[in-house]
């Protein structure tokens, strides 16, 4: 089934979201993707997610600066401001229970969501992201510099070029390719940036420096999947990691060796049965005889 696209205003700006139907009594599985990318990103998984007749409905969202929502110079990009957007898209798709899903950036927006709107989110899943805190990394002007992204400003197929030569390599294809290439636009010179721009990327970024998932992570009641994607031969557990462990209610870890940060374009068929199995979890919602499926 084809993704129909929707589009609806929040507050200040107009997000898009990429909408499959599914069996109405499963929680929606609402996808939110990292820094610079958009809703795209997750169509290898989608296509895996609702290979099976008994899938439930499936929203990929376009936050604000990114993709095809709304792109406000001036932000804001903080992590509660983009929580609030995506509440409210929620709201007026009346999506009232939802496993909400978040990779890298888009984690801590999963992470928040699900610590401020327990009654909705009953299941998350977070993808290399959600559960880090930038302060920890050292001081904010290095780890700021260190995080800022090249400006890119080169011909397409040179980048496409320099993205499928490097960690997804081995993975590459056809199916990746239209998944990153709406992350990009070509200006009258043919040469190719992100759609976010450097100057939204560096306020998204100076947001994520900004918060602290800590309050939000003790706040989490529901099923939560930590997903750490690391290098083969990694002994020691993420720290962060084992502080999200020891914060949530109900946490579900999983350290994938061998994984790339991009590992929704790498392994989608593996972050679909994590997302099949967060899904399983929670269940069915509650029919009106008082029973459900789980």
């Amino acid at each position: 089934m084809d993704p129909v696209r929707i589009v609806r205003s929040t507050a200040d700006v107009s997000l898009v979201a990429d909408s499959v139907a599914g069996d109405a009594e499963l929680p929606t599985v609402v996808l939110l993707h990292g820094l610079t990318q958009q809703r795209k990103f997750w169509g290898p998984v989608i296509r895996r997610l609702t290979s099976r007749p008994d899938h439930p409905p499936v929203l990929a969202v376009d936050q604000r600066g990114h993709g095809d929502a709304d792109k406000p110079d001036h932000g804001p990009y903080d992590v509660a401001t983009c929580t609030a957007d995506v509440a409210r898209l929620l709201d007026q798709l009346s999506i009232d229970r939802c496993v909400v899903v978040g990779h890298s950036w888009g984690g801590w927006i999963a992470v928040e969501l699900a610590a401020q709107q327990p009654d909705r989110v009953v299941g998350m899943v977070a993808l290399d992201g959600g559960f880090t805190r930038l302060a920890d990394l050292g001081e904010r002007e290095a780890v700021r510099t260190r995080l800022t992204p090249p400006r890119l400003g080169i011909p397409l197929d040179d980048l496409l070029e320099r993205i499928s030569t490097g960690p997804l390599a081995p993975w590459w294809s056809d199916e990746m390719r239209d998944a990153l290439l709406p992350t990009f636009e070509v200006d009258d010179e043919g040469l190719a940036r992100t759609r976010l721009g450097f100057d939204r990327h560096m306020q998204v970024l100076d947001g994520a420096l900004d918060y602290d998932p800590v309050v939000a992570l003790e706040a989490i009641a529901c099923p939560a999947w930590m997903v750490r994607c690391e290098p083969v031969g990694t002994v020691e557990p993420d720290a962060a990691l084992l502080r999200a462990a020891g914060l949530l209610a109900m946490p579900r870890v999983l350290r994938w060796a061998g994984a790339v940060h991009d590992v929704p374009l790498q392994w989608p068929a593996l972050v679909a049965g994590v997302i099949e199995s967060c899904v399983d979890e929670v269940g069915a919602a509650e029919r009106p005889d008082g029973r459900g499926d789980a």
